[in-house]
């Protein structure tokens, strides 16, 4: 719980330092990581979907793959193996395009 405050007040400051969509997308992947860790899955998801909107606003390619890989992993905990599988070629798209090579093999 403590690093989700953390993450929260990071939160802000991105926000507030002339809308940083890079920090603010980080943010929101970290908080999603968290409340993943805590089994909270529906809202670690919300936070998931934000981060990989921010990323792509900000057309950073590997930022929007991970974000969907953690998408993906949601989706597949509640049974909606269809979206994981979308969301693992996209990420995997992703990847490849950036020439993340160590980002394509996580999950492969």
């Amino acid at each position: 719980r403590k690093s989700i405050g953390f993450f929260q007040r990071s939160l802000g400051c991105w926000a507030g330092a002339g809308g940083d969509r890079r920090g603010e997308a980080l943010a929101h992947l970290n908080i999603g990581y968290s409340l993943t860790d805590l089994g909270e899955l529906r809202e670690a998801g919300q936070h998931y979907r934000r981060s990989l909107s921010l990323w792509q606003s900000a057309d950073d390619r590997r930022g929007a793959a991970l974000a969907q890989t953690a998408l993906g992993g949601v989706h597949s905990f509640f049974g909606e193996k269809q979206s994981a599988l979308d969301l693992h070629r996209k990420r995997r798209t992703g990847f490849v395009k950036a020439g993340d090579e160590a980002g394509l093999s996580e999950g492969s």
